[in-house]
């Protein structure tokens, strides 16, 4: 297999700590979420471009600099508008930084994509983080985000 098959092979895909279950026709379903550097959009067809994605962060010093932007993938069923916000929690469980944006759905049974770009984030401390992904207040899902300390 060639370097592409590689990357998709290595490309990991999270699965959500929290319950999955729709709401059918009211909250829209998360179907899944990746944490990476940053996305843009095609110039093909505005399909999300993903780079560097990851679940490690290897610090060798306190605090970590590191870009993280959340791609969040929905099965939207019912027309509404809708909060979409991801926040991160430290090893400690408590709340460190959140953002968020509204999606308005007009057509029923639609897919769509959103992404919350934090920027660079200097996290505070080596240990497992949560990134914590909501919809209007409800929990649609939760991923590990690890900072791991550099070998020396």
């Amino acid at each position: 297999m060639g370097q592409l098959g590689a990357v998709i092979e290595a490309a990991p895909i999270l699965r959500s700590e929290a319950a999955q279950e729709p709401i059918h026709g009211q909250l829209p379903r998360l179907l899944t979420t990746v944490l990476c550097e940053d996305v843009g959009n095609s110039v093909l067809d505005n399909a999300p471009l993903i780079y560097r994605i990851f679940l490690v962060a290897v610090a060798g010093q306190l605090p970590h600099p590191q870009r993280l932007t959340a791609v969040t993938f929905w099965l939207f069923d019912a027309p509404g508008v809708y909060e979409v916000v991801v926040r991160v929690l430290t090893p400690d469980g408590e709340a460190w930084v959140n953002g968020g944006l509204e999606v308005e759905i007009e057509q029923p049974g639609t897919y769509h994509t959103t992404s919350v770009n934090f920027g660079v984030l200097a996290f505070p401390a080596h240990g497992r983080y949560r990134v914590e992904v909501l919809v209007d207040g409800e929990l649609a899902g939760a991923y590990p985000l690890f900072v791991q300390q550099e070998a020396q």
